[in-house]
C-alpha cells in the first residue's frame, strides 16, 4: 500500500506540474521577474535581475522531465512512458496478441496466472465483436438493439418535458410510497397508526457522498442501519454521488432493495482490485461477456467510437459489481437504471434512486454579452460585457428510473430513452438506454476535472516545499485556464435539447446548447459531494446526509456553502442557513455557538459536549462536529446577496440537542441530519489517516468491510452527543407534530 501511495504521489506530481506548464505556457510565458516590465521581442531572450535568477533555475529544474523522473525512482513509473502513454486500440491489442501458442510459452515460463493464457483468444473475440463481424457477439448484439422483447420501447418516440415538476410517474411512486410508509412512520415513532394521516408523514431523502469504495461501504452500512432501527421504510428517497452510486445501483437491483444483501454482496465483490486482469475473466465466459459488454457494443453500434478511461473505468465497476454471485441469474434489466421502476412503482420495496451527474459549461469567447439583458434593453454592449459571467461552471444533471435531465434546463426525458439523439424536442432513432455499464463509471468519473479541479483534490498528497508553493502561485494567476483544461474527456451522450427553440428554455440557458450534439458529463463530486439539491427540489422534510469525503472538515465547509448559496438562489425558505462545518473565519466554539440559538437551553451543553469529544479522541484528530448532528431550519425568504446578513440572520439553523426538540416542533423549516465519517474513541480504524480507507484504495478483505460497518455503528449509536437512533426518532416525532398542527390549523381557517 505505501508503494502505491508513492505511486500515485509521483503520478499526482508529474501530471499537475507538466499539465500545468503546458497550460500555462500556451497562454503566456512565466513571468517570475515582477521587478521589469520590458516586453522583449521575438527570440530575444529575456533579461533576468539577479534577485530572481535563483527562483527562475529553481522552476526550470522543477519543469525538467529528469528532474521529475529522479523524483519517483523507486516507485516503479517511467516518467516518459507515463506522459507519451496512448492506449492501443482493440485492433492494435488483438493484432500484437494474436500469436496464441507464442503466448501459451511465455505464460508457462514465466508462470503468471492461468486466466492470462486466454488474453490472445480474448483480444481476438473482442476485435471480432466491435467490427460487428457476422456471427460475432457484437453482430448479435445489433440485433437485438431493435428486437422489443429486448429493448422494451424501440417503437416509441421520446419527447422532452418542459418543466421543473416532478413527472406523472414519480408523483405516482411518491403516492404510493407515502401509503407504505405511514404505518412504518407510525412504528419508528411508537405512535398508534390510527393517528397518523398520510398528509402529515415527513418526506425522508437520504443522500450519499463521494468517497470511492470507502463512501460506498460506508453508505452501504447505514442503509444497513437504517433497516435495522425501521427507517429505511420511512425513507422515500436515494440521492447520490461518485461512489454511493454504487450502492445504490446494487441496492436497487441485485440485492432487490435489501441493504443487508447490498452489504453481503459487496463484502463478496471487494475483495479483488477493480484493476485486476481477473476482475476481466467474465469477459471469457458466456453469458456474462454478453451482459457487461452489451452497452459498449450498443454505444460503438450508435456513433461513439471512443474507449477512454471512463469507459474502461466503467467496464472494470460493472465487472467487478454488477455480477450476481450465481451467474445463472443474469438479468439484463439490472443493467439499466428505468427498469428499476419495476421494483419500486409499487411504493413498498424500496426508496427510489437519484443518481448525479454534472455538465461543466465553459462559455464561448462568442458569448459575451447577457442575453436577456440586450434583449429587454437594460444593457448596452459594454456593460453586458462587464456582467457577463465569463468563468466556467457546472449545470447539475439527475438521473431516476423515471426521467434523465436537468432543473437547469427545465428540461427531462424519460430514462429509457437516455442514448437516442434528440432533434427539436423529439427523439430521432431507437438506440436503447445507456447502461450501468458506463454509467457507473461516469458517475464516479472524478478524474475528468478540469486541471485546476484535479489540482485542488490531490494538493494535499503534494510535497510541502518552497518550490510548490511557487507552482501554487502560479496556477492560481492563471486560475482561468486551468478551470477550462481537462486532461480526460467526460463521457458523451446525445443532448436532449438538441435543435429547441431557445424560447422553450430558461433564460440562463446557454444558447449554443442547443446547438451541441451530444452533452459531456462526469461526477457532480466536482460541483457539490453531497447531493443535497435533488433532495432540496424534492421538498424533504428531513434530510439525512451520509458524508465519507476525505479532508470531511475542509472540504464538508464547501459542501455546505455552496448548499447554501443554491437555497438562496431559488428563494428556498426551509434550507438551515448556517448549518455544517465551522468557516474559515470560525473556530469550533464560535461555530457552535453560532448554529445554536442564544436562547437554546442545551447550547452550553452542547459546546461543553464539543470539548468532551476532543478530549476522548485518544490521540486522534479533533473535530467540531459531532458524528451525529440535527440542525433545524427557520423559514424565510432567502435572497441571492451572501453578503446581507439580513437576509439570512432569520434562518440561522438550530442545532438541536437531544433534549430540545420543543426547538423543532416550533420551527418552520427543515430537519437536516449530518452523519460525517469521524474517528471513534473506541474504534481503532481511523478515516483520517487508514491506507485502507483512502480514497484510492480499491480493495477491502470482508475484515475491512466489517471494520468499516462497525465504525459506522459506533458513531450512530454511541456518538458522543448520545444515540444517533434516539435522537432521530425523538426529531422526526416533532417534525410530524409540526405538520400535522400546521394542517389542522390551516383546515380550521
Amino acid at each position: 500500500m505505501a508503494r502505491s501511495q508513492a505511486a500515485l504521489r509521483a503520478c499526482a506530481v508529474s501530471t499537475i506540474s507538466l499539465a500545468t506548464i503546458q497550460v500555462i505556457h500556451s497562454r503566456r510565458s512565466i513571468r517570475l521577474d515582477h521587478t521589469s516590465s520590458t516586453t522583449n521581442r521575438p527570440g530575444e531572450p529575456r533579461a533576468t535581475p539577479a534577485g530572481d535568477r535563483d527562483a527562475k533555475n529553481v522552476l526550470e529544474e522543477f519543469v525538467s522531465l529528469d528532474w521529475l523522473t529522479s523524483r519517483i525512482q523507486g516507485t516503479g513509473i517511467n516518467m516518459r512512458v507515463l506522459t507519451d502513454f496512448k492506449p492501443p486500440s482493440l485492433d492494435e491489442l488483438a493484432d500484437k496478441l494474436d500469436l496464441r501458442d507464442a503466448w501459451s510459452e511465455v505464460i508457462r515460463k514465466v508462470g503468471l496466472p492461468e486466466y492470462a493464457q486466454h488474453i490472445p483468444t480474448l483480444a481476438l473475440r473482442l476485435k471480432q465483436s466491435f467490427s460487428f463481424e457476422e456471427g460475432s457477439m457484437g453482430d448479435a448484439v445489433a440485433k437485438e438493439m431493435f428486437d422489443q422483447t429486448i429493448n422494451h420501447h424501440c417503437n416509441e418516440t421520446a419527447e422532452v418535458r418542459f418543466s421543473n415538476r416532478l413527472c406523472r410517474d414519480e408523483q405516482e411512486f411518491f403516492r404510493r410510497r407515502a401509503e407504505h410508509s405511514r404505518q412504518a412512520f407510525a412504528k419508528f415513532v411508537g405512535v398508534p397508526a390510527e393517528e397518523v394521516d398520510i398528509r402529515d408523514v415527513p418526506i425522508v431523502g437520504i443522500a450519499g457522498s463521494g468517497g470511492g469504495l470507502r463512501a460506498c461501504l460506508a453508505t452501504a452500512s447505514y442503509y444497513d442501519i437504517f433497516q435495522r432501527i425501521g427507517l429505511w421504510d420511512c425513507t422515500h428517497y436515494l440521492a447520490g454521488v461518485s461512489g454511493s452510486t454504487w450502492a445504490q445501483a446494487l441496492v436497487s437491483t441485485l440485492a432487490g432493495g435489501d441493504p443487508k444483501r447490498l452489504f453481503q454482496h459487496l463484502e463478496k465483490r471487494t475483495t479483488i482490485h477493480i484493476a485486476d486482469p481477473a476482475n476481466l475473466r467474465c469477459l471469457m465466459d458466456s453469458p456474462a461477456d454478453k451482459y457487461i459488454l452489451r452497452d459498449l457494443l450498443e454505444r460503438r453500434k450508435a456513433g461513439f467510437e471512443d474507449f477512454g478511461l471512463v469507459g474502461l473505468y466503467g467496464l472494470l465497476l460493472a465487472s467487478r459489481f454488477m455480477l450476481p454471485s450465481n451467474e445463472v441469474k443474469l438479468n439484463d434489466r439490472h443493467m439499466t437504471v428505468s427498469a428499476q421502476r419495476d421494483a419500486i412503482d409499487d411504493g413498498r420495496t424500496g426508496p427510489m434512486s437519484i443518481y448525479t451527474l454534472v455538465r461543466h459549461e465553459i462559455p464561448p469567447k462568442t458569448q459575451k454579452e447577457i442575453e436577456t439583458g440586450q434583449i429587454e434593453g437594460r444593457l448596452n454592449a459594454d456593460e453586458a460585457k462587464e456582467k457577463v459571467e465569463e468563468h466556467a461552471y457546472f449545470q447539475f444533471f439527475e438521473m431516476t428510473p423515471y426521467e434523465f435531465g436537468s432543473e437547469e434546463l427545465g428540461a427531462w426525458i424519460p430514462t429509457w430513452s437516455l442514448g437516442r439523439r434528440f432533434e427539436g424536442g423529439r427523439s430521432i432513432d431507437s438506440t436503447p438506454e445507456i447502461k450501468l455499464t458506463t454509467l457507473l463509471g461516469t458517475f464516479s468519473s472524478a478524474f475528468c476535472a478540469s486541471l485546476q479541479h484535479y489540482y485542488r483534490e490531490l494538493q494535499p498528497i503534494l510535497p510541502k516545499s518552497s518550490v510548490f508553493d511557487m507552482i501554487d502561485d502560479q496556477i492560481k494567476q492563471h486560475e482561468d485556464a486551468m478551470s477550462s483544461t481537462h486532461l480526460i474527456d467526460a463521457t458523451k451522450v446525445p443532448n436532449l435539447i438538441k435543435g429547441v427553440e431557445k424560447s422553450a428554455l430558461p433564460k440562463t440557458a446557454p444558447s449554443h446548447m442547443t446547438q451541441d450534439d451530444n452533452l459531456e458529463l462526469c461526477d457532480a463530486g466536482m460541483s457539490n459531494n453531497i447531493p443535497f439539491y435533488s433532495l432540496l427540489r424534492r421538498d424533504c422534510d428531513v434530510l439525512i446526509a451520509i458524508d465519507s469525503s476525505a479532508d470531511i472538515d475542509e472540504t464538508g465547509k464547501v459542501w455546505f456553502s455552496e448548499t447554501e448559496s443554491y437555497a438562496k438562489r431559488r428563494g428556498l425558505k426551509a434550507w438551515p442557513v448556517g448549518a455544517g462545518w465551522p468557516r474559515d473565519s470560525d473556530d469550533a466554539e464560535t461555530q457552535l455557538k453560532r448554529a445554536t440559538a442564544k436562547d437554546s437551553a442545551g447550547g452550553d451543553d452542547m459546546l461543553e459536549r464539543s470539548k468532551d469529544t476532543a478530549v476522548h479522541q485518544n490521540g486522534k484528530k479533533q473535530y467540531a462536529l459531532d458524528s451525529v448532528n440535527i440542525w433545524v431550519g427557520q423559514s424565510t425568504e432567502a435572497t441571492a446577496s451572501a453578503d446581507d446578513e439580513a437576509s439570512t440572520g432569520s434562518s440561522r439553523a438550530q442545532l438541536i440537542d437531544s433534549d430540545d426538540m420543543d426547538a423543532v416542533s416550533s420551527s418552520s423549516g427543515m430537519l437536516l441530519v449530518y452523519l460525517p465519517l469521524l474517528p471513534h474513541a473506541e474504534i481503532d480504524i481511523d478515516p483520517t489517516s487508514s491506507e485502507v480507507l483512502s480514497t484510492w484504495n480499491f480493495k477491502y478483505t470482508p475484515e475491512d468491510c466489517r471494520a468499516l460497518r462497525q465504525l459506522c455503528e459506533y458513531n450512530f449509536f454511541k456518538s458522543p452527543g448520545g444515540s444517533g437512533e434516539k435522537r432521530l426518532r425523538r426529531a422526526m416525532k416533532a417534525i410530524w407534530q409540526r405538520k400535522r398542527a400546521e394542517r389542522l390549523k390551516a383546515e380550521n381557517h
